[in-house]
């Protein structure tokens, strides 16, 4: 029977092997969860710009205008309230981009990923009120299968460039 036997300075340096091995994988995990965060943010702005949830229902359609949002329109020699539709050029939720442009990746650490908005208010958009229906923006739960292969992908990606260095 043929035996190797490893013992000082060959231990040493397996255990020196080892830990520079386990700062690879933190940093790898760390490079893959900071890519998620921003595929992720990406993904909400792609419901933005498709006026749906995750799940790809539309958003319900705001149904009436509020009166900040009233304009008046010059009709020939006189001035009108603008029509429900003349006034709302505006896709919903995107007044003023606040909401939109505030989705940021906003921790991460070795094991976790968040991102979030920067307004207050995301979240009543998010549920709905009594007085609003609800639009979401995030899934809840489970991921769809887009969102979920969009991820995958993305994680994919990123091993492959890190395995390729």
């Amino acid at each position: 029977m043929v035996a190797i036997k490893l013992s000082g300075s060959g231990i040493a340096a397996l255990e020196k092997y080892a830990a520079k091995l386990k700062q690879a994988e933190k940093e790898a995990r760390r490079t893959i969860l900071a890519n998620l965060g921003e595929e992720l943010v990406e993904l909400v702005h792609e419901g933005f710009e498709a006026e749906a949830a995750p799940n790809g229902e539309p958003w319900k359609p705001i149904q009436r205008l509020p009166k900040k949002r009233q304009t008046w329109k010059r009709d020939g020699g006189k001035w009108r309230k603008a029509k429900k539709s003349e006034a709302q050029g505006v896709a919903i939720l995107q007044k003023t981009g606040r909401l939109r442009n505030g989705w940021k990746r906003r921790e991460l650490t070795d094991t976790s990923v968040t991102i979030a908005p920067s307004v207050g208010y995301a979240g009543y958009h998010q549920t709905g009120t009594a007085t609003m229906p609800a639009r979401k923006m995030v899934p809840e739960g489970t991921l769809p299968a887009r969102w979920s292969a969009t991820l995958q992908e993305a994680a994919e990606e990123v091993l492959e460039d890190l395995f390729s260095e």
